[in-house]
């Protein structure tokens, strides 16, 4: 049932700033090595009412009718899940998804990376990680 979930991305668009949902991979070996496990991007299959720029692949900020507030299932996970998850187990050569919104039997889920891979200094990822903190246990006296 999993490869029937069709994973579309969206824009994140977060208090602090706008998450990029995919970017090209660094050049060299990175990018070499996969491309033997990797698919060509493909064009989006046409739909009704579908623009004819449309693209599961953005890092443009949602239109305004797009930001309003929701609840919604967050599923962290390490940076290379994200990508094989998000691609459906089958990546994207040249690029790496950085998170995702998948529909589906499971319910609707953002797929993010944990937001402790990031530097102490982001603080938009340091408020993710302090929560996500007390969610796995920490107590809300902040001790060990």
């Amino acid at each position: 049932m999993r490869n029937a979930v069709v994973s579309l991305v969206v824009v994140l668009v977060l208090t602090v700033g706008l998450l990029i949902v995919s970017r090209a991979l660094p050049p060299a070996d990175a990018a070499q090595a996969q491309t033997a496990q990797c698919v060509p991007p493909q064009p989006m299959a046409v739909t009704p009412g579908m623009p004819p720029n449309a693209t599961y692949l953005s890092d443009g900020r949602a239109p305004e009718r797009f930001r309003a507030d929701r609840t919604i299932t967050i599923q962290f996970e390490s940076p290379e899940a994200v990508n094989r998850i998000c691609s459906n187990g089958r990546p994207i050569c040249g690029y790496q998804f950085m998170a995702c919104f998948i529909p589906g039997p499971l319910g609707r889920r953002i797929i993010m990376p944990n937001p402790n891979s990031y530097p102490d200094d982001d603080p938009y990822a340091h408020l993710l990680a302090h929560e996500l903190a007390h969610v796995n246990g920490w107590p809300g006296w902040h001790g060990e």
